[in-house]
């Protein structure tokens, strides 16, 4: 795992927990594509939430920082879980296609939904077809497998998407405060040619706004988690200006919610302003009103998936289309497309709650 945010086998390992016949570890491995900073401090808080979480006798390191030594652990599993299926991002030791050449079985359960075209650059890589299972959240996927990738989708099994599953234990959460919640998410694609989604550059200032135009509301900032690390990459900011925002949001009354999963933050809200192709998706789960923010031709971007998905939603063009959306969400009028949404929802929630248990049911086949 490289990013805690998109571990998507919280409800796999529970499972697993429950059998005495399997065991797990969570190996904890370093992005090398974003500079040192950006790697020790992803390492580092990606690590203790898994310790918090599982405790530090099931987390193990797959990268030495006092040594600077990144550690090939295959040799000590017979199924590895790949959170991230990018290769490129990782050390050659933590890739899936380097693992699928030892005695080992690599499964991938997607990070995100893949609502949009740019995710069949992901389907049509080599170690996508190295895999021995692809656990698919829905038939659209299981179709674009079919087309893009290598081997046809062959190792492509339909589960449902199992990171939502821990998305059901939050629904007893409920906020003791009568002041409506909406999340903020800026994804991170600033300057992606390939995946033009990101509109913080242009809207930066106008979150910070936000508490005065609307302080009856409950503003709750969440990046995407390579945002900052590519505003500072990109040369928009310098490190100093990360903090500076991150304090002048604070300032304004606006939370901040960063790392982690985000069910719970889900479960609380009134509604989502985001920018973020899987969301798209994964919002819908709520079925609570969502404002996408467009910047550019989405019909080129999306895929069927994200075409019906964002047919469920607001679209804000501009801040007063934004401005818009949020006056509805406080006066309780933002629920236009709720029949819309209960048309889409059997579509994306594959079963839902239960897609850690087709998994796990798979996994077991290998030992009975």
């Amino acid at each position: 795992v490289v990013f805690d945010s998109t571990f998507g086998a919280d409800n796999l390992i529970k499972l697993i927990q429950n059998d005495s016949s399997i065991s797990f570890k969570i190996v904890v491995i370093p992005d090398t594509s974003r500079g040192k900073i950006h790697m020790l401090n992803q390492y580092n808080s990606t690590k203790e939430f898994f310790v918090n979480k599982y405790g530090n006798e099931n987390v193990v390191d797959g990268y030495d920082i006092n040594n600077e030594i990144f550690n090939d652990v295959s040799d000590y599993f017979d199924i590895i879980y790949f959170a991230n299926p990018y290769d490129s991002m990782v050390h050659n030791f933590h890739g899936i296609e380097y693992n699928a050449s030892k005695n080992i079985l690599p499964i991938y359960i997607p990070y995100a939904f893949q609502p949009d075209k740019y995710c069949r650059s992901i389907i049509s890589q080599k170690n996508m077809a190295l895999c021995w299972k692809i656990f698919s959240d829905t038939e659209y996927s299981i179709k674009e497998y079919k087309k893009y990738s290598l081997n046809y989708g062959k190792n492509v099994i339909l589960s449902g998407y199992s990171k939502m599953d821990k998305l059901e234990e939050s629904y007893f959460l409920t906020s003791s405060n009568k002041r409506k919640q909406i999340i903020i998410a800026p994804h991170h694609t600033i300057t992606n040619k390939d995946l033009p989604l990101s509109n913080f550059l242009r809207l930066k200032d106008y979150i910070l706004n936000l508490p005065q135009k609307f302080p009856g509301v409950d503003f709750i900032f969440r990046p995407h988690p390579l945002l900052f690390t590519n505003m500072i990459n990109e040369g928009f900011w310098t490190l100093d200006d990360k903090e500076n925002y991150i304090q002048k949001l604070k300032e304004k009354g606006i939370k901040c919610s960063f790392g982690g999963d985000y069910f719970s933050l889900f479960a609380r809200s009134d509604a989502m302003i985001h920018d973020c192709s899987s969301y798209i998706v994964e919002y819908l789960f709520v079925d609570k009103p969502c404002c996408f923010v467009i910047r550019s031709n989405m019909k080129k971007i999306l895929c069927k998936l994200g075409i019906e998905c964002l047919k469920c939603y607001n679209i804000a063009r501009t801040e007063d289309d934004i401005d818009k959306f949020i006056s509805s969400v406080c006066s309780s009028t933002a629920n236009k497309f709720e029949n819309r949404r209960k048309k889409v929802l059997p579509k994306i929630k594959y079963n839902y709650p239960n897609s850690s248990k087709i998994i796990f049911e798979e996994i077991k086949k290998l030992i009975y």
